[in-house]
């Protein structure tokens, strides 16, 4: 049996994290604290996420977008 997230729309107008590509993630207020991790992250707006507030769907960012 395949248990499903649940994916909650994101309430803030814009929240911003970092992401790397094996899927860890931080909110951009702790990415100093993120010294182990490497420098190939990106920043994203999270579009949904989980009950626990873990991002499911994400979308690049940049200083230009609405």
């Amino acid at each position: 049996m395949r248990t499903t997230r649940l994916e909650i729309p994101c309430a803030e107008p814009v929240w911003l994290v970092a992401e790397w590509p094996d899927g860890t993630w931080c909110d951009l207020h702790e990415l100093r604290e993120m010294t182990h991790m490497s420098d190939d992250y990106q920043i994203v707006r999270v579009l949904t996420h989980d009950e626990g507030f873990t991002p499911i769907k994400t979308q690049r960012w940049s200083p230009n977008c609405k």
